[in-house]
Parts: structure tokens; sequence; C-alpha cells
């Protein structure tokens, strides 16, 4: 009782047990195992509650897809129309999102370097900053006065 009030005052009340024997009760070694007991209980009662709710979204769904959604005209009449990409495609990413979550299986991916792979990133681009053939060098007091001498560039 007390998993479904949370109140050990409350629970003392409507079992007419003293909140401090309940509140040494909660405290016991046991407590712990009964109240797993009980929590794995209501889990397999949900879990079997949620899959009956999955299984008739599934058939609206499916219908849907199928059928198309239904619409209320002006005149009070009722018509299917077809879903629209965009709606099917919520479903089909949200679905294949859901059952790899289900199958323990990854919903998206993600790249990850070491040190060695960025280390060979950063050696390309040098090899291809190495290679270029416009290379752009600052005028230094030194290659300026070279520039003069020789009226060329050091580039």
């Amino acid at each position: 009782m007390f998993l479904e009030i949370g109140v050990l005052t409350k629970v003392s009340e409507l079992t007419g047990i003293p909140a401090q024997t309940l509140a040494t009760w909660k405290t016991a070694p046991w407590w712990y195992e009964v109240k797993q007991k009980i929590l794995n209980e209501q889990d397999e009662e949900i879990s079997s509650k949620f899959t009956t709710i999955v299984k008739k979204a599934q058939k609206q769904v499916l219908d849907r897809i199928e059928n198309g959604d239904w619409i209320v005209l002006k005149d009070g009449t009722e018509k299917r129309i077809p879903m629209k990409g965009k709606d099917i495609q919520y479903v089909l990413n949200a679905g294949i999102d859901k059952r790899q979550l289900l199958n323990d299986r990854p919903t998206s991916r993600t790249e990850t370097l070491t040190m060695k792979d960025k280390l060979a990133r950063i050696g390309q681009e040098f090899e291809k900053f190495a290679k270029s053939k416009e290379i752009n060098v600052f005028p230094t007091q030194e290659n300026a006065e070279e520039t003069r001498e020789t009226g060329q560039s050091t580039d």
C-alpha cells in the first residue's frame, strides 16, 4: 500500500498500523526485497498494457498510411484524404528510431577521431599548403631589402 500512496502517515491511518512501526519496517532488509517484487509486478503489468496500446496504435497508423486520414467536410460528412508526405516521414523516422532502441542498436552515428587521425589530417592540410602554387610572404626587413636589391620578390 505504501508504494501506491507514498506517505507513511496516510498508510498508518488507512491500515491502523502505527506510523513508527511502518517507519521501522521501511528500514528492515526485507522491505527492499518486497518493494522490488511489487515494483517488478507493476512493471510487468504496465509493459503488458503498453504492448496492447502499441499494437492498437500500429493498426491505426497502418490504416492511415494505406487509406488516408479522416477529415470532416463543411457539410458534416467524413472523407479520407491521403497522409501528407511529411507525416508519413515522421511516422517512419520515429518507428525506425524506436525499433533501433528496442534492439539495442544506434539511432545516430558520431565520428570519434583519435589523436593519430587528427595528426594525419593536419599533415594532409600542411601537404596541400606546401604544394599550393601561391604562397604569400609577409614583408620583413630582410626580404624587403632583397626585393629592392634584386627587383624580385622572395616568394
